[in-house]
Formats: C-alpha cells, structure tokens, sequence
C-alpha cells in the first residue's frame, strides 16, 4: 500500500531524497537544493516521501498556495521504476491537492 508522508528537510528521508533528486534528473534540470529547501521552510512547498509497505521508493516537492499546487519534481528511486508507483502516486495526489 503506497503511503504519502511530509518529509522534513532535517529527517532520514531527506538523504534518500537527495541522492535521487541528483541522479535522476538531468543536471541542467536541477533547482538548487538550498532553494528548494528555504521554501519548504517558509511553508511555501512541501518535501514528501513516497513509501510501500514502509519502503521508502521516492519523493515529490509541491510549491503551493491557498489557490493552486504545482509539483515541480516528482522521483521514483530507480530499484524501484516500471512498478507503477508514479502513476499511482499521481492519483493519490489529485486527491491531496483538490481544490487547488
């Protein structure tokens, strides 16, 4: 069963997050993490992890607002790609962003 947590930029899960947010994305693609970060802290964004069965498998960062939430980035480790997770968690979030 595929669970959506918040993730806190101080959390274990951040160091999964930054070791595939740099290496699935191409590099001219990349935002700097310290960017990403202060918006997260501000309450501008969020960082969530994406978990199987209490297997972390990736993550996605939203900025958002009262009115809209965009998803900027949205990974799946790869040990874990082509097991529809991503498109599991693209339904999952068109419930956690409605009205938005």
């Amino acid at each position: 069963m595929i669970e959506i947590r918040k993730a806190s930029t101080k959390s274990n899960d951040f160091k999964n997050i930054k070791r595939v947010y740099n290496t699935v994305f191409p590099q001219n693609e990349l935002l700097p993490l310290s960017l990403l970060k202060m918006r997260a802290k501000a309450g501008k964004a969020e960082f969530c992890s994406i978990y199987n069965e209490e297997k972390w498998v990736g993550f996605f960062y939203t900025v958002y607002n009262k009115r809209m939430a965009y998803i900027f980035f949205l990974a799946i480790d790869p040990r874990y790609h082509s097991q529809g997770f991503g498109s599991a968690v693209l339904d999952m979030l068109k419930g956690r962003y409605a009205g938005k």
